[in-house]
């Protein structure tokens, strides 16, 4: 899934994508270490550029039903997705 690959930048940032789920009341977070500088809002660096295509396709994969939380809640809507930047 070449396509949908966030990762591999230079280790500094991680990518926090949080998720509606199917069950009122739960939540889902999705890390993603090592995100690419690219895929960063230009206009807030901690924010992820939500309408980046690599990141649209992502969460459309994950949306589409072939992935869970850890407790098997369907993922929903993103509601945030937040960039964790390390020194």
């Amino acid at each position: 899934m070449r396509s949908l690959q966030l990762g591999a930048g230079d280790g500094t940032r991680t990518g926090v994508f949080v998720f509606e789920s199917d069950t009122a009341g739960q939540l889902a977070v999705l890390t993603i270490p090592g995100l690419r500088l690219d895929l960063v809002d230009v206009t807030d660096p901690y924010l992820v550029d939500m309408t980046h295509p690599a990141v649209l396709a992502l969460l459309s994969a994950l949306q589409a039903g072939l992935w869970c939380s850890p407790f098997g809640y369907a993922l929903g809507t993103c509601i945030a997705a937040l960039v964790e930047t390390a020194p």
